[in-house]
């Protein structure tokens, strides 16, 4: 059976090797360190940190346009939330104004023709 785990690159096999007997001497098992590998530093020219800049700023506007595909329907949801809030609170308005709790006929009428008439020209 291999395992393989990470420790900090001051440690020697012979360190890890102590720390494996004193874990495994109660359960009778052995356990031998076969290899040790230092993991070095990679050193990026220019131009690789170039490229990398230019997958990484394509990767993330890739991604802004799938958000706005896939979340279209939280904008739509929020778009009419706030404008039912409009409505209710340009209904109170007029209401508190004529201080009446019906709206007129004529309120709805201005209102249909503000949003039908003057806004297809």
């Amino acid at each position: 059976m291999r395992h393989g785990i990470c420790v900090p690159s001051g440690c020697s096999p012979s360190d890890i090797q102590e720390v494996l007997d004193s874990l495994t001497k109660e359960n009778y098992w052995n356990a031998t360190v076969k290899r040790c590998e230092l993991k070095q530093e990679n050193e990026y020219t220019p131009l690789i940190m170039g490229v990398m800049w230019f997958e990484k700023a394509f990767d993330m506007q890739q991604q802004f346009f799938f958000s706005a595909v896939v979340n279209a329907s939280v904008a739509v949801d929020t778009f009419f939330f706030i404008g039912g809030l409009l409505v209710c609170y340009v209904t109170m308005n007029v209401m508190k104004e004529k201080k009446s709790p019906l709206i007129s006929l004529s309120t709805y009428y201005t209102a249909y023709l503000d949003c039908t008439l003057f806004t297809s020209w």
